[in-house]
This record gives C-alpha cells, structure tokens and sequence, in this order.
C-alpha cells in the first residue's frame, strides 16, 4: 500500500498512515485540602446603620482538641502510552506533597489526616505544615489592621490597644491600653498604662499608670505609679506602694496600700470603700430588684383571685335561685300532667287543648330557666378555671421570690466565709477631705497624715455612741 502510494506520484497528493502511537496520560498531583478559613479577616462589617465598621474585620478561627485541620488527596498515577514501534511510553509521574505535624496536632493512623491536639488557633507555614497555636500572638497593634479581637485563650500584644477597640480573651499581655473596650477571664498585664479603657477581668490586673479609666476586676490591681481619675472596683486588694491614687473612687475587699493617697493641691477628694464585697452587693442589689418586680406582680394576681372568688361565689347564689325559681314550676308541671292524665276521660277536648297549652308553657318556662342554669354553670366553670391560673401565677412567682431568696441568703453566706480587710495603708502622706468607708461606717480625713494605718474596728468601750469606729493609727 505504501508503494502503491508513492508510485502515483511525487510529491505525493495526500500523506497516508504509516503507523500510530498513544501519548501517556498525565497523573493528577497530590493536594491539600484544609478544613479551616486561613485568611479569615474581612474588609470590614455593614452595622445597623448600613455603614461599613471598618473595625470589625470578623472572628478569629478556632478549632477545638479534635477538630479535623487538613486532608491529603494521594497522587494518582498516568496510564502508559504506546509508541509508532508499539513500544511503551511511561507516564511522567505525579507530585507528591507531604503533611506535616506542627505543635499541638497528630496524625491519623493512615498519615493523610491532622487533628487538633489542643484548643487554639489553626496555622498552617509552607503550604504543608499544621499546627495549634493555644495563644494568639500580634506583634503589632490591635487597629484597624486587626480588628476587634475575640479568643478563647491567652492573647500577647506587642504593641498597644488603640481607643475604640475591643478585646476579648483568657489572659492578656500587652504594652498600653487606650480608650478600649476590655474583657478577660482571667489577667491583664500591661507593659505601660491604661488610659481611658474600660477593662473587666476576673484575675489581676498590673500596670504602670490608670488614667481615666474604669476597671471591674475580681483579683488585685496593682499599679507601679499612680491611678489618677479612675475608679477600680475589685474583690482583691488594690495596691500602689510606690506611687498615688489621685481624684479617683475604690472599691477593694481586701483593702487599699499606697504611697500617695488623695492630693493636697485643691482636687477632689478620693473616695475609698474598704473591706466590702461589691460585686456580691451588686449581685444581691439586683436580686432585690427582681424580687421588688415579682412582689409588684403578685399585688394585681392576689387582688384578680379575690374579684374572681367572689365571682364564683356569687355565681352560686345566682344558681341557687335560679334552682328555687325552678321548684315551684317543676311542682306545678307535675301536678298538671297528673290531673290531666287521670281527668282526661271527663274533659272536654276544649279543656285537654287548654290543659296541653298550659303544660306547653310551663315546658317552655323551665327550658328558659335551665337554660340559665347552664349559662351560669359554664360562666362558673371558665372563672373557677381563671381562679386556677390566677393561684399557679401566685405560686410560680412566690416560688421564684423563695428561690431568689435562698440565693441572696447563700451569697451572704459566702461573703461570710471569704470576710474583707477593712483597711487602707498608706506609706507617705494621707491627704486631708479623703473619704474612707468600711462595711458598717465611715471617716471624712479633716487633716495630713503619714504614715498611718485606717482601719474599721469595733468599739472597746461597752457605752461608745457607734458600735463600729474607723481608727488612723500609725504604721
């Protein structure tokens, strides 16, 4: 055929198949995939108000111990081809990638799967390694880069928290905090100070400075220099033995040391409250509201019972007259039938009409008031059933009033347990127009003092005028 093909000419008019191959197929490489938002960090949030929040830039991923980071999807291999020759032409192989275990993750038994070892948050490096990190660490500042932040664990800040920001977390380090928004389950520990932020932890807090700030803590605030402007509300004690509290109000369980108190340049007098636990006083302050609320319920629920009681009360009278007004009709309907039945060979057809009407009417009476009868019967049923919710609203809400008052009564009990020190020391000068407050009284300072103890302590003498007295006494 070739010959054939070559002999009708040259060049010849159209190419002729001489022999055939078969490219390989190409494998498919392995890949990745990976179970969480890498670059979780958005532009900004539409508020309320249709505008962009440029601060809100979404959550921060976090994976529990368990949670599934990343899959590997094996390579698969090409299929051989042929050549013209009919020999084999292999396939270019596939590439493979490996996945790796950073800190906090395992490996599945087949190697192709990483799970968290612990909480945190996933970061994967060079594409193929995986790991958990249980802090979240910002090398800068919290801003307009970041957003608000929000994580479950210890948050490290290199740089400082700028005013309008918030950050939410277990336990904080950062160098300053401004004019933010602060919450943590456990510590904050700032580098410089806090400036105007509003802060609430349930650990300690420490920093060199609080300026116009307001700080809710459950452990101690220590400070290095001053708190000026401020108030700190706290269940440890609050401390700044190297340095002042300025024109500022505290409220600390444990007491009060400072160097410095209250300033005797003409600004305004410190107000210290020692030796109270505010936050249980808060709590049952609010218990108490709530209790108020339910009382005030219960006045209009008693007084509905009471108009429903008597409701039902007179609802029996009216039927009980209605049964009297029903005898003597009952009685006469009766007697009718009776002297009818047995006169009726001697009537005339005119009086059995007569007597046959007057038992109509006497029917349709009867059927009036029985009639009656039932209405009343039902009206009572429906206010004997709004008695009956009337009564389980009484209960429920005197039974939640019972249950908010053994709550008040165990944290009474509490506060007892875990008593406060009444007292502030002060290291150098106590300023004059300093207000101190114990659980039971209090002392407006009329002079300078240093170096001076003020304590709440009960009266010695049996005839003292006030049981409790605040004593300045010296260190």
């Amino acid at each position: 055929e070739i010959l054939e093909h070559l002999s009708s000419g040259w060049p010849p008019e159209a190419p002729i198949k001489i022999a055939t191959g078969k490219p390989p197929q190409t494998g498919i490489d392995a890949r990745i995939e990976i179970h969480f938002e890498k670059d979780a960090l958005k532009a900004g949030s539409i508020d309320e108000s249709d505008k962009i929040d440029f601060k809100d830039r979404g959550e921060i991923h976090q994976v529990k111990e368990g949670d599934l980071l990343a899959v590997k999807i094996p390579p698969r291999e090409g299929l051989p081809g042929r050549d013209v020759c009919d020999g084999t032409v292999p396939p270019s192989l596939p590439k493979d990638v490996d996945l790796e275990c950073g800190e906090g993750t395992e490996r599945s038994e087949d190697g192709l799967q990483i799970f968290a070892r612990q909480a945190g948050r996933p970061v994967v490096s060079r594409e193929t390694v995986f790991s958990v990190d249980p802090e979240l660490k910002i090398s800068g500042d919290v801003g307009l880069e970041t957003g608000h932040i929000a994580f479950d664990g210890n948050i490290d800040i290199k740089g400082s928290i700028h005013d309008g920001f918030r950050v939410l977390g277990k336990n904080l380090r950062v160098r300053e905090i401004g004019k933010a928004k602060v919450k943590m389950t456990g510590s904050i520990e700032t580098r410089g100070g806090i400036i105007g932020a509003e802060i609430q932890a349930e650990g300690t807090v420490t920093s060199t400075h609080i300026h116009n700030s307001r700080l809710d803590v459950s452990g101690d605030v220590v400070v290095q220099r001053e708190i000026y402007d401020s108030t700190i509300l706290t269940s440890g004690a609050c401390i700044v033995e190297k340095g002042k509290i300025v024109n500022s109000q505290i409220i600390a369980k444990k007491g009060v040391e400072v160097l410095h108190l209250g300033s005797t340049t003409g600004s305004y007098p410190c107000r210290l409250t020692v030796g109270v636990a505010y936050r249980i006083q808060k709590e049952i302050e609010g218990i108490d509201c709530q209790i108020a609320e339910l009382k005030e319920e219960l006045e209009p629920l008693r007084a509905q019972e009471k108009e429903l009681q008597e409701k039902v009360k007179a609802l029996d009278k009216e039927i009980e007259g209605l049964a009297q007004k029903e005898a003597p009709y009952m009685a006469q309907q009766v007697d009718l039938r009776k002297n009818l039945e047995a006169s009726r060979e001697r009537l005339t057809p005119e009086q059995i009409a007569q007597a046959e009407m007057a038992l109509e009417q006497l029917d349709a009476r009867l059927g009036q008031i029985q009639e009656a009868v039932e209405e009343k019967f039902d009206e009572q049923e429906r206010t004997t059933e709004a008695v009956e919710s009337a009564q389980i609203g009484l209960a429920s809400r005197e039974g939640e009033i019972e249950g908010l008052e053994q709550v008040i009564a165990r944290l009474v009990a509490e506060s007892k347990k875990d008593p406060g020190i009444p007292m502030v020391k002060v290291y150098g000068t106590l300023a004059a127009r300093t207000v101190i407050s114990g659980p039971s009284t209090s002392i407006t300072v009329e002079e300078d003092f240093r170096r001076v103890r003020v304590r709440e302590t009960e009266a010695k003498e049996l005839q003292a005028k006030n049981r409790w007295q605040m004593n300045i006494t010296r260190l």
